[in-house]
C-alpha cells in the first residue's frame, strides 16, 4: 500500500438508490492533488456496492462487492478486505436477527430514531415517500402492482 508523508485528503461518498442499493466511493490521496474535485490520479480507492432484495417477509438476500485499486498483485490483501467486510456483516446480522425476534414479540412497537440515525431516517423517509407516490399513482390509474 502507498504511504505518503504529510497530510492526505480522504473522501467517503455514499449513494443510495431506492429501494435497496448502496454504492460507496472512498479513498485517500496526497493533499492538494485534486481528489476533492474528482482528480484521483495515484489515489488509493475503495468502491463498494451493497444490494438487498427480499426473500420472504422476514428474510433478505444481501449481495456485496468491495473492489479496490491497490495491491492487486497481492491476493492476501483482497482476501483481508473481503474478510473484514464479512466479519462486520456477521456482527450486524447477529444484532439485526435479535432485533427482528424482539419486534415480532410486540407488533405495536414503534422504533425511535436517535440523532446518529439521521441518514437512516432520511433513507426511510425517502422510501416511504416513494411508496406513497406509487400507491397514489396506482389509485389514480387503477393499475395494481
Amino acid at each position: 500500500m502507498k504511504e505518503w508523508s504529510g497530510n492526505v485528503d480522504r473522501w467517503n461518498i455514499y449513494e443510495f438508490t431506492i429501494p435497496a442499493i448502496l454504492r460507496m466511493d472512498s479513498g485517500i490521496a496526497p493533499t492538494g492533488t485534486g481528489a476533492p474535485e474528482g482528480t484521483r490520479v495515484g489515489a488509493i480507492e475503495f468502491r463498494g456496492c451493497q444490494a438487498l432484495t427480499p426473500e420472504t417477509e422476514n428474510s433478505t438476500h444481501y449481495f456485496f462487492s468491495h473492489p479496490h485499486n491497490f495491491a492487486i498483485d497481492q491476493p492476501e490483501i483482497t482476501r483481508s478486505i473481503h474478510q473484514s467486510v464479512v466479519d462486520a456483516f456477521d456482527e450486524d446480522r447477529d444484532i439485526i436477527t435479535a432485533q427482528q425476534k424482539n419486534l415480532v414479540l410486540d407488533s405495536s412497537f414503534k422504533m425511535m430514531a436517535f440523532g446518529i440515525d439521521a441518514a437512516l431516517s432520511q433513507f426511510r423517509w425517502a422510501v416511504t415517500q416513494r411508496l406513497e407516490q406509487q400507491r397514489t399513482a396506482h389509485e389514480e390509474t387503477g393499475v395494481q402492482s
